[in-house]
């Protein structure tokens, strides 16, 4: 019975990066979080890819709300997030 719990709450990386992703647009449901936090208890990766997904979403709401930056200029804006976001190898 456990086994089959846990087998229906464990989530892929891509899931998890899906959810990831829409919980940055919108709640996710109590299910959508219990499965995202055991996947991020037990994943670094995805753990690492949450982190550089948030700092990205602060730059660019940061750059949209910047009215003296042009937000065709998506050249600095890139070098500013890689500045910020340690590569990992």
């Amino acid at each position: 019975m456990k086994q089959k719990v846990m087998r229906s709450l464990m989530v892929s990386c891509l899931k998890a990066t899906e959810l990831i992703e829409k919980k940055s647009l919108m709640p996710l449901s109590w299910t959508e979080k219990i499965k995202l936090k055991l996947h991020l208890s037990l994943c670094d990766l995805c753990v690492h890819y949450q982190h550089q997904s948030k700092v990205i979403d602060e730059w660019l709401q940061a750059d949209e709300t910047d009215t003296d930056n042009s937000t065709s200029d998506n050249t600095s804006l890139k070098e500013r997030i890689l500045k910020v976001l340690p590569l990992r190898e």
